[in-house]
Formats: structure tokens, sequence, C-alpha cells
């Protein structure tokens, strides 16, 4: 078939605009790698965004690169899936991580020597309080460590929703300009429950009833929690070193 001299096959393409182009490439590249610095980082979709129910409005690329995150993969695993560029797959997972409708999964939560590190404050932090059950959960809400006797609690139920409930408390009340909240407490007529932060690791939930005293419960929670702080600042020092 004749071609039309009209119609011209190729793009004209000035030398100033692939210039300004490939900075703008390197600047985003700059700023994807802040929060993406290697391919092995995995994330997940925010418990908090769960729990607002808000209607979130994304082009259909980002959708597309949203439904790839489960968890489980990371950042190389992703782009290898995904139909676009790794360029574009990573300028996305970059506003999608801004934006906070991901976060990031913590790599060391799966790690057994740090299992092994907590189990003994864990048991320690049961037998002084005298509560019916500890458990630590990660911050998907799955069950890393229960200590104690957690019969008649749904615990793996418990754990989920203690990740959403300490995340949107957290976010309520730095939206009102506090800071360093990082303990729930639910007192009940029969049970109660302390739900703490635990860094990027997940949350502590301890269940207790009335028999427990809150006073010392609050203790042994609180020296938990710094135990598991000497234990992060311990593995940070030594990939550090």
């Amino acid at each position: 078939k004749h071609q039309d001299e009209s119609e011209d096959p190729f793009v004209s393409l000035s030398p100033t605009h692939l210039i300004m182009e490939g900075a703008r490439r390197i600047d985003e590249w700059r700023r994807i790698r802040e929060k993406l610095p290697s391919g092995d980082i995995v994330m997940q979709f925010a418990p908090s965004y769960a729990l607002r129910g808000d209607e979130i409005t994304l082009t259909s690329p980002e959708w597309e690169v949203l439904a790839l995150v489960n968890g489980e993969r990371d950042v190389e695993a992703i782009a290898a899936k995904s139909a676009l560029s790794p360029f574009d797959t990573q300028r996305i997972l970059y506003g999608l991580l801004s934006a906070g409708l991901l976060i990031y999964r913590s790599q060391l939560a799966l790690s057994s020597a740090r299992v092994e590190a907590m189990r003994g404050p864990l048991a320690q932090l049961v037998e002084e309080s005298q509560v019916r059950c500890a458990v630590l959960a990660d911050s998907r809400g799955q069950i890393i460590l229960t200590e104690g006797s957690p019969a008649g609690f749904d615990i793996a139920t418990i754990a989920i929703l203690s990740v959403a409930s300490l995340a949107t408390a957290m976010e309520m009340v730095n939206l009102v300009g506090e800071q360093g909240f990082e303990i729930l407490l639910h007192q009940g007529d029969q049970q109660r429950v302390i739900v703490a932060g635990l860094s990027s690791l997940g949350v502590l939930v301890v269940l207790f009833d009335a028999s427990a005293q809150l006073g010392v419960v609050q203790i042994c929670v609180r020296d938990f929690v710094a135990e598991v702080g000497k234990i992060f600042e311990h593995e940070q020092a030594a990939a550090a070193g």
C-alpha cells in the first residue's frame, strides 16, 4: 500500500526535550531510591487505610501495580510481573508509599533469631504480670509468638484487629498534634486488653482479667517494649558494623 506523503512515520524530538526528559528521570530515580533503595524490599497494604473505608482513586496502571502487592513479593518480583517498565513500576510504588496506601513489611519480623530472643522476655511478662495470654504479631497481624493460655480467645482475629486499631489510633492522635502514642488499653467488665506498638515489628497484645493488677501489667508491658527496643538496636548496630 502506497503511504500518503502527508503521513510522517517519524516523530521529531528536539535535543532539548530529550535532555530535559533525561534530567527529570534522573531526579525521579533519586527520589524513588530514597524510599526503595533495594529490590528486596517487601510492602503491604496499610492497615489504617483498610479501616477508613475511603474511596481510593487510582489510574489503571496504579491499580495493576497495587494488585501485585501481597505482603510477600519484593520490589524486584513486582517489577518482573508488572506489564510496565521497571522505572514506571517503581515510580508507582513510590507514589503509593508516599500516599500512605502501602507500608514496609518488616523483614526482621520473620527472623528466627529475633523470635528466639523475644521468647524469654515474653514468657517473663506473662509470669510476672499474671496475665492470661500475651501475643506477639507482625505488622500484618500474623502471630509470631504466644505465651500463656489463649483458650477461649480468637487470637488470630484479635491480632489483626489490634494492628489496625493501633495504626488508626496513632494516626488520629498525630492529626491532633500529639506524639509518642504507642499503647491502647481497653477495660471491659470481665476482660482487659492492652495493645502496644513495637516499632516496625508489629504489636504486643496482652489479654487479662480483673485478677491481674493493672499497674503491674502496664509496668511489665513497658519493660517488654523496652527490651524489644534493645534487640532492635543491637541488630541495627550489628548490621551497621
